[in-house]
């Protein structure tokens, strides 16, 4: 019998384990060998409301308050093998869902990269009680055309763009138990061929806009 227990670098190395006198003094033995996997928060980018690119939500004509303009919501990177070249990492913005149709799945996809950004659970060791995604009521569309102005978003400088792919069933639940979005449950479209649960691709968004959440977390 074997197990594998998954912490964060950062979090406890304590843990037990309880033996029976049903085995002999000479054996079987038992082993335990302590790896981490990488912290969740390097494989994902979340730039929040204010920090979002002018040209996704540009203030009102009228320069009223930023708040007013409907730039409450940030968005995600997901840190990706580049589409050209395997061996090379890069980000990529996350695509959209349809957030009416797949609700459930869009905020399973909220809750997880939220939970990515402050790194839970090893960052409870560190005071973070609890975090929660909360998705915008419409996602920010994709400017078209390349845009090379500072504080611009620019399609072009994007080697990857990151989905889930929606499943036939709106109610599926493609990241129940993951870590990361990344590693997003696949699913069969046809006999012999399945779709990856987290598809990268070196064009924009089939779905003209990008994934907007606001995350918010707690202190303990």
């Amino acid at each position: 019998m074997w197990g594998t227990l998954v912490a964060s670098g950062k979090g406890a190395r304590q843990c037990g384990f309880i033996t029976s006198n049903s085995c002999g003094r000479t054996g079987p033995m038992a082993g335990i060998e302590c790896s981490a996997p990488p912290d969740k928060n390097t494989q994902v980018r979340y730039i929040p409301k204010e920090r979002v690119e002018a040209n996704l939500c540009p203030p009102p004509a009228d320069g009223s308050d930023a708040d007013a303009r409907g730039c409450q919501y940030g968005r995600v990177e997901l840190l990706v093998a580049s589409p050209s070249n395997a061996s090379e990492k890069v980000w990529a913005p996350l695509c959209s869902v349809n957030t009416t149709a797949y609700r459930s799945m869009a905020n399973d996809i909220a809750q997880v990269a939220c939970r990515m950004y402050v790194n839970l659970p090893a960052s409870k060791l560190h005071g973070v009680g609890g975090v929660s995604g909360e998705l915008a009521p419409a996602p920010y569309a994709i400017p078209t055309g390349p845009n090379s102005k500072p504080g611009q978003f620019n399609p072009a400088s994007f080697a990857a763009w990151a989905t889930v792919p929606a499943p036939a069933d709106p109610k599926a639940h493609v990241l129940d138990g993951k870590r990361l979005v990344q590693e997003a449950v696949g699913f069969k479209v046809r006999r012999g061929i399945w779709l990856p649960g987290c598809l990268v691709s070196s064009k924009p968004c089939e779905s003209g806009a990008l994934f907007s959440v606001t995350c918010q977390f707690y202190m303990t």
